[in-house]
């Protein structure tokens, strides 16, 4: 059993290498037994981290104890891993990073959508209330406790492989870095996975789209002198004609594609939300390919649509 200072050692460790979203607080309860059975599976499975051990993990039973303390202690000690550092002042470190984002934002995807899908991704924020940069954990694993992949700053970019580097995390650990990637994998996923010969790669909703399906990639109806440019996607996607698209439902007919909940969206409609018959460029369709395929990055189309007009989801 790990006394006081231990359980908030532990803690702390368990953050900064990334196997917990948050510090909610620094008591034995709230130790999370998850964070610590994907500690005990890394340990025991993962050959660059099993030199830590030693002997002291022999189980994947979410049971903290000091030899687990003790590998957390060693691996901190290592100077090729990367780490988590906690801002002084996560609120005001937050605001500033909001500030400096205008001065990222460019003329390659339209900026309003940008800002809704950094809106989903992070709520723009940067550090989470316990001061380290925010991580999402994905455990799309029989077990519930394997960690998949973990997504990391404003982008979210998805990191696979487990550990990461120090070398690694430094050089996407920054605002300008983090944006750089963004832009390249969004305008990547617009350039080649929305209107595509190969069945694989294109947007099926897209494809879907009587009307759309023999056209060239779409940009922005403006030109590039009108003040509108990239800029006016509320407005554009309000003229489209609404609907409703409820649980059940087929987005692409004959039962494909069926709206329905999944593991990372709960039960809900979308009561008033734009018509994809209707979309008025292809950036919009690229938002989903951006989250991937399927009817989760539908969801997640419809989550960023959310932010950007200010619509909300019906949760049943």
């Amino acid at each position: 059993m790990l006394n006081e200072t231990q359980t908030q050692d532990m803690i702390k460790l368990l953050r900064e290498f990334m196997f917990l979203k948050e510090i909610k607080s620094s008591t034995v309860q709230d130790l999370e037994t998850r964070a610590v059975k994907s500690l005990q599976h890394e340990i025991l499975s993962n050959d660059s981290l099993k030199k830590f051990n030693q002997g002291r993990v022999t189980a994947v039973d979410g049971e903290s104890s000091l030899g687990i303390l003790a590998v957390l202690q060693d691996m901190s000690k290592s100077p090729s891993l990367a780490r988590l550092s906690p801002a002084l002042n996560p609120s005001k470190g937050n605001q500033a990073m909001k500030e400096r984002l205008s001065g990222y934002l460019n003329s390659k995807f339209p900026t309003p959508l940008v800002m809704a899908v950094l809106t989903q991704e992070t709520n723009l924020k940067w550090y989470r209330k316990d001061g380290y940069p925010l991580v999402g954990l994905d455990y799309n694993s029989d077990e519930d406790y394997i960690i998949t992949s973990r997504g990391l700053f404003y982008s979210q970019r998805t990191i696979f492989s487990y550990p990461i580097s120090k070398k690694e995390f430094d050089s996407m650990n920054d605002l300008e870095s983090d944006m750089e990637f963004f832009f390249d994998h969004i305008f990547g996923k617009y350039q080649n996975f929305v209107v595509s010969s190969s069945a694989k790669a294109r947007d099926d909703l897209r494809y879907s789209v009587p009307e759309f399906k023999d056209l060239d990639l779409r940009g922005c109806k403006y030109e590039e002198s009108d003040s509108k440019y990239m800029k006016d996607c509320k407005a554009c996607l309000k003229e489209c004609p609404s609907k409703d698209y409820l649980m059940g439902d087929s987005l692409l007919g004959n039962g494909r594609w069926i709206i329905k909940p999944t593991h990372y969206h709960r039960i809900q409609d979308y009561e008033g939300f734009p018509d994809f018959h209707h979309f008025p460029c292809d950036y919009v369709f690229t938002i989903r390919r951006y989250n991937g395929s399927g009817i989760n990055s539908f969801h997640y189309l419809m989550r960023v649509l959310a932010h950007l007009l200010e619509l909300r989801p019906t949760y049943r």
